[in-house]
C-alpha cells in the first residue's frame, strides 16, 4: 500500500491528462517569468558597454553593484516563498480541486478524480486504458498534512548525513548560477565580437535541455556531477587559450562551460526536490535555491578580479566551484531515478545515510 501511495499523485495526473491545454498554459507562463529573469540578466552586459561607472570617483565596485541588485530581491523573494507554500500549500482538498480543473481543460472526466479521492483502497479501471488507479489513502494524508506542520528546515540538518546531503544541494546550486551567470557577464572580457559572443553563449541554452534525456538514461546524480565536472575543465581552460587565434578559441570553451553548467542547472529543479522528504520538500528546495540568488549577486564583483596570468582568477574560481560541486554531488547526493519520493524525516535520514531510498513504513 505504500508503494502505491507515493505513485497516486502520478496515476491522478494521468487521469487529468498527462500533459495537455492545462500543463501547457502552465508550461508557457513559467517560460514568460524565465524569459524576463534572462533578459535582466543581459541587461548589465550591453549596458555596461555604454554606461562607465569605472569614471565615477574612480569606484570600479559601482558596475558590479549595479548587477547585483536586482538579484537581492529575487533572492529575499525565494527564501520567504519556500516556507509559505510548506505552511499553507499543497492541502488535500485544493489539491483535488485543481486536479479537476486540469481534468476539464484537458477534456477529460473530473469524477475519476473525485473517485480517486474517495476511496482507501486502490482500484483498477479497464475503461481508463487498463491503467492501474492508485487511491490516496485518507488516514496516510492526515498523518502528512500533521507532518507538515511539525517539520521545518532544521529536520534537514538533524545528523551528519542529512546536513551533508543538504548542504551539497545548496553548494550545487550555488556553482551552477555562479558559473553561469559569470560565464554571461564576463562575455565582454574574452576575443571576439561581443554580440556575437553573446549570441552564441544564448544560444548552448538549447542544447543543454538534452540533460532530460539524460537524466532518464545515466540517473539523476551521474549527470550532475559529470556535467560539473567537464564545465569546470572548460572554465580553468578559457584564459589560458587567449593567445591562440586572437581569443576567438575562448568562446567555443565558454560555450561548452555554459551549455554543460545550464544542463546542470536544469537538471537541479528536477532533481533536488526529490531528495527531499514531501513535508519540507518545498522548504529544502528554496533553501538550496537561495543561494544561486547570493551566487547571482557575487558574481559581478569576481569576474572584477583581474589577477593572474591573462585575467585567469575568475575562470579558475569558476572551474573551482564547479569541481568542488562534483565532488560532493558524488560522494553525497542521492540517485533517485526510478524510486519513490521520500516522504517523511525518517526516510530522509535513512536515505542520506545509506545512499538508498527505502519506504519506511
Amino acid at each position: 500500500m505504500r508503494e502505491a501511495y507515493n505513485n497516486d499523485f502520478d496515476s491522478n495526473l494521468e487521469k487529468a491528462g498527462n500533459f495537455g491545454r492545462a500543463q501547457l498554459t502552465i508550461f508557457l507562463l513559467s517560460t514568460y517569468i524565465s524569459a524576463y529573469s534572462g533578459w535582466q540578466a543581459y541587461v548589465p552586459v550591453f549596458a555596461g558597454q555604454k554606461v562607465d561607472f569605472y569614471s565615477c570617483g574612480g569606484r570600479k565596485s559601482l558596475n558590479s553593484l549595479s548587477n547585483s541588485i536586482y538579484w537581492v530581491g529575487y533572492f529575499i523573494s525565494c527564501f520567504v516563498t519556500g516556507a509559505l507554500s510548506d505552511r499553507f500549500g499543497r492541502k488535500f482538498e485544493e489539491s483535488q480541486k485543481r486536479l479537476r480543473e486540469i481534468a476539464k481543460i484537458n477534456k477529460k472526466d473530473p469524477c475519476l478524480i473525485d473517485f480517486a479521492f474517495e476511496n482507501e483502497n486502490s482500484v483498477k479501471s479497464e475503461s481508463i486504458s487498463n491503467v492501474s488507479v492508485d487511491i490516496f489513502e485518507r488516514k496516510r494524508s492526515t498523518q502528512n498534512s500533521e507532518n507538515v506542520k511539525k517539520a521545518s528546515l532544521l529536520d534537514l540538518f538533524r545528523t551528519f548525513h542529512t546536513s551533508m546531503l543538504t548542504l551539497t544541494c545548496a553548494l550545487t546550486w550555488f556553482s551552477c548560477s555562479l558559473v553561469f551567470y559569470g560565464l554571461t557577464y564576463i562575455i565582454g572580457s574574452i576575443g571576439g565580437n561581443l554580440y556575437i559572443n553573446a549570441y552564441l553563449i544564448s544560444s548552448t541554452e538549447i542544447p543543454a535541455w538534452t540533460v532530460l534525456f539524460a537524466m532518464d538514461k545515466f540517473g539523476r546524480q551521474k549527470t550532475a556531477y559529470m556535467s560539473l565536472f567537464i564545465c569546470a575543465i572548460s572554465c580553468a581552460v578559457i584564459p589560458f587559450t587567449k593567445p591562440i587565434l586572437d581569443g576567438k578559441l575562448q568562446i567555443g570553451f565558454a560555450m561548452i562551460g555554459r551549455c554543460l553548467v545550464t544542463a546542470s542547472f536544469n537538471s537541479l529543479y528536477a532533481y533536488t526536490p526529490e531528495q527531499f522528504p514531501t513535508v519540507v520538500r518545498s522548504t529544502g528546495f528554496t533553501f538550496c535555491s537561495s543561494f544561486a540568488r547570493v551566487a547571482s549577486i557575487s558574481a559581478p564583483f569576481i569576474i572584477q578580479l583581474e589577477v593572474g596570468p591573462y585575467n585567469s582568477l575568475p575562470f579558475l574560481i569558476f572551474a573551482a566551484s564547479g569541481f568542488i560541486s562534483s565532488v560532493f554531488v558524488f560522494f553525497f547526493a542521492i540517485e533517485t531515478k526510478g524510486k519513490p519520493f521520500i516522504t517523511t524525516i525518517e526516510e530522509f535520514q535513512f536515505a542520506a545515510k545509506t545512499k538508498k531510498i527505502v519506504l519506511l513504513s
